[in-house]
């Protein structure tokens, strides 16, 4: 792990790992959302040596800003989107953009109206967890995930009609398979409903439902 290599300055100071080697902020902040099966998917695409990761916000980071926007939320404002919350990005060293990146923020728009947002590429998982994904013109995969979460100190409402959403891309691996990249998205989703204490308990999975192929 202490291989990888970390290039933001603002989370550039480093921890100590559990064997006594330093670790990078960006790299601890990766393995601290994604967990290391996901950075161990993501290094056998590329030399170690060769991996750089990147993060915006970690977990304390994201937690803080997070749950001060949602208790600063009041009945009858409108959903607007947060700025987004880059958790994680990767790319090889020879690559000059970002090719897998996490997220999450809160989208614009109202929890009920989710399944007319994704239609048919959407997975109600619970009443509190929707997947759906999409790809873009350039064949750019998004994996999405939407959240109930009931914030502590935050208005009732906010819980019933804001979401949580995450976002994951991946054009670094070459994985298409989608069960995969919802299986560490799901992981990030478990991590943020731990950190934001959200009282209505929602229940992540640690696997997509069988119906998503």
């Amino acid at each position: 792990m202490a291989s990888l290599l970390g290039v933001l300055a603002l989370l550039g100071a480093c921890a100590t790992g559990e064997k006594g080697q330093e670790v990078n902020g960006d790299v601890a902040a990766c393995e601290e959302f994604l967990g290391e099966d996901a950075l161990a998917w993501m290094k056998r695409q590329a030399l170690p040596d060769d991996l750089l990761l990147e993060s915006e916000a970690d977990l304390d980071k994201t937690r803080a800003e997070f749950q001060r926007w949602m208790r600063e939320w009041r009945p009858g404002d409108t959903p607007s989107a947060f700025p987004y919350a880059y958790v994680c990005s990767a790319r090889k060293q020879d690559q000059r953009k970002w090719f897998h990146t996490l997220s999450y923020t809160q989208p614009p728009l109202w929890f009920d109206e989710i399944p007319s947002e994704v239609g048919s590429s959407g997975t109600r998982v619970n009443r509190d967890v929707w997947l759906t994904r999409k790809t873009d013109q350039r064949g750019l995969r998004f994996y999405y995930i939407y959240l109930r979460c009931q914030v502590p100190g935050a208005p009732p409402e906010q819980g019933r009609q804001l979401p949580v959403m995450g976002v994951l891309t991946d054009s670094l691996t070459g994985d298409k398979n989608p069960r995969l990249h919802y299986t560490h998205l799901l992981h990030s989703a478990r991590v943020m409903v731990e950190a934001l204490g959200c009282t209505n308990k929602p229940v992540v999975p640690a696997q997509p439902p069988a119906s998503v192929k």
